[in-house]
């Protein structure tokens, strides 16, 4: 098995919207709106730096500010592909999920959340070791398809 330091990457001072029922998984687009003034402004810090951002699910959907205690620690890095502001206090936004990734620490909390991740690489499938692994799992009795 591959040593998962090695396997992962850490991006520093990455900002961080927490998302009110969406979920946001790799290799999708997802469309959201978003009208907090700390999420816009984290948009608006990605906009201007590389158009990555971190997107993770909020435990509690009706709170209105949730705490680092209320986000859960596993999200999505992901690449903002357009936003587009609605109105005043809302902004449409556009993103393509990249890669799964973990929360290690939060940098910042005000104005807007910065974190700490650590990109969580997929394991390939079509190893040598994977294949072993795969044949050795069909041959149990108790695991047949």
């Amino acid at each position: 098995m591959q040593n998962s330091r090695s396997s992962s990457e850490v991006l520093k001072d990455i900002a961080l919207i927490p998302l009110r029922d969406v979920v946001v998984f790799p290799s999708t687009l997802v469309p959201f709106i978003i009208g907090r003034g700390s999420s816009i402004q984290a948009l608006e810090a990605a906009m201007e730096k590389n158009k990555m951002i971190f997107l993770s699910a909020q435990m509690d959907a009706s709170l209105d500010n949730p705490g680092p205690s209320n986000i859960y620690s596993l999200g999505v890095i992901a690449k903002i592909i357009r936003a587009i502001k609605m109105d005043d206090q809302n902004v449409k936004v556009i993103v393509e999920g990249k890669t799964r990734g973990r929360i290690i620490e939060y940098l910042s909390t005000t104005p807007y959340y910065q974190v700490l991740a650590k990109e969580i690489k997929e394991i390939e499938g079509d190893s040598a070791e994977t294949k072993e692994l795969l044949k050795r799992f069909e041959t149990q009795p108790e695991c047949k398809f």
